[in-house]
């Protein structure tokens, strides 16, 4: 039973002239890039719109910028209490580059720059949340870092996320400029841009000892039934198809009418699992599991007066069944919603999302 899914992804290849270096007595490729061809694969890039576990985007915005705060009154409170050092001749966060006015006491005022405290690092705080599409030679080759977040206006489960890529130098090379001008916005390799994730959390009591995990076996037989049904309406559409192409194959000719009635059927095929039966029939036994499992969130009780329903935003699919590859994954999402008639007004959870991989289908 599998409630996260991490996709997986090719990365595209990547061309160019090769060049060797020496490093610690070992030989190193290196790729070399153009601008056009680093600003090609950079605009590759892209974060997966849609984030399933136990975030939600609010949280993790209050949290990223507390933390982003306290770092910044760390380093403003070091300053204060360094007074001796004219911090606007220092080049914060460059340290191998840092230079003073004075060279008095220099070893002194050197440790005492050197020990700033280190800014927010936005990339660390968010690389384990966010997930982007770089496998191990994209990264190789391409220095890919988060650098901030933005609230989007009445969009509570949405987040803005910013991003920058440079040329990795370790692994690649590319036109000439000063190292000084490198892995910053003046470099000729950089490229900044952000892409709109949706956060879809999930604090279903569906843990390890719940009765939701105790009676999964029994109930998940229900769905697996909804969807072995349409499996064996996709194989007679199969058979279909199978025969149709042998008729035309054989009359040796191009038949328009078969030609349709083929194109018609891979239609069909496509809507086996997107159409309004499949969506109500596995929602309702979703429904059903969770009453019965006592899985609702503490958050939003049933004897508070909560109910599920599901989560359907701008007509968007709320049910989806992917079995690419073998996966076998079944998406729900849906929402907590209870209706105050006193007082005439709706409570609302934020959407939520939960996978079930299902094996006997």
């Amino acid at each position: 039973m599998t409630w996260i899914t991490i996709p997986t992804v090719t990365a595209a290849s990547i061309g160019g002239a090769i060049y060797y270096v020496i490093k610690n007595t070992r030989s190193i490729q290196k790729e070399y890039f153009t601008v056009a061809q680093f600003n090609e694969e950079a605009k590759k890039i892209r974060l997966y719109p849609e984030i399933l576990g136990s975030l939600e985007a609010s949280s993790l915005y209050d949290d990223f910028k507390k933390g982003q705060s306290k770092a910044n009154q760390r380093i403003e409170e070091y300053k204060k209490e360094h007074q001796e050092i004219d911090w606007t001749k220092v080049k914060i966060n460059n340290y191998k580059y840092a230079r003073l006015v004075s060279a008095e006491k220099k070893e002194k005022n050197n440790r005492i720059i050197k020990n700033l405290p280190k800014p927010f690092d936005a990339h660390e705080y968010l690389k384990s949340k966010i997930k982007v599409n770089l496998d191990f030679e994209k990264t190789k080759y391409l220095d890919f870092k988060f650098t901030d977040l933005e609230k989007i206006n009445n969009e509570d489960t949405k987040l803005r996320i910013h991003y920058v890529v440079f040329l990795n130098y370790q692994y690649a090379t590319g036109n000439f400029e000063p190292k000084s001008k490198r892995y910053t916005k003046n470099s000729k390799y950089y490229y900044e841009n952000s892409d709109v994730v949706t956060f879809y959390s999930n604090d279903l009591k569906i843990f390890s000892g719940s009765k939701f995990a105790a009676e999964w076996q029994k109930n998940k037989a229900n769905v697996e039934k909804i969807i072995r049904e349409l499996n064996e309406k996709n194989k007679e559409i199969d058979k279909k198809i199978e025969h149709l192409e042998a008729k035309l194959k054989e009359s040796n000719s191009n038949n328009e009418e078969i030609s349709k009635q083929i194109e018609q059927l891979k239609e069909d095929k496509k809507k086996v699992f997107i159409n309004p039966k499949f969506y109500d029939d596995v929602f309702e036994w979703f429904k059903k599991t969770i009453e019965i499992t006592d899985a609702f969130s503490d958050n939003y009780r049933k004897e508070d007066g909560f109910v599920i329903e599901a989560y359907n935003k701008n007509n968007e699919p709320y049910i989806i069944w992917n079995p690419t590859k073998g996966l076998n994954e079944l998406t729900i999402k849906f929402i907590f919603i209870k209706k105050d008639n006193m007082e005439e007004k709706t409570i609302r959870s934020y959407p939520k999302a939960i996978i079930f991989t299902l094996d006997n289908v």
